[in-house]
């Protein structure tokens, strides 16, 4: 996998430590071809009654999974909003009540 950086955030910090005039490598750092990114967005889904019913903690957005898990729909990202999920993500409705319940414990 490539890592992305800031171009503009490579180029002050090479200007901040370069002495001299600038070289070949600032020209280089300002030339070198770049991608269209944006940061990657990390939700969960919650697990809503009928237990095919999952919502994006992010968007609001219901998926129905037909008596599947995501893990088994291989859910890895919301189609709606992008939202990334990972296989811990998955909150079922018996977490979601004992989180809410422990949160109001210590408020």
């Amino acid at each position: 996998m490539n890592d992305l950086i800031s171009r503009k955030a490579l180029i002050a910090e090479y200007d901040r430590v370069h002495i001299g005039p600038p070289g070949g490598a600032r020209k280089l750092m300002e030339d070198a071809p770049a991608v269209d990114a944006v940061p990657v967005v990390h939700g969960r889904l919650e697990q809503y009654v009928p237990t095919t019913a999952w919502r994006c903690n992010m968007c609001g957005r219901m998926h129905y999974l037909e008596n599947k898990t995501p893990e088994e729909a291989h859910m890895n990202c919301c189609s709606q909003c992008g939202a990334v999920f990972n296989m811990e993500a998955y909150l079922s409705m018996h977490e979601i009540i004992e989180h809410k319940q422990r949160r109001a414990t210590n408020e």
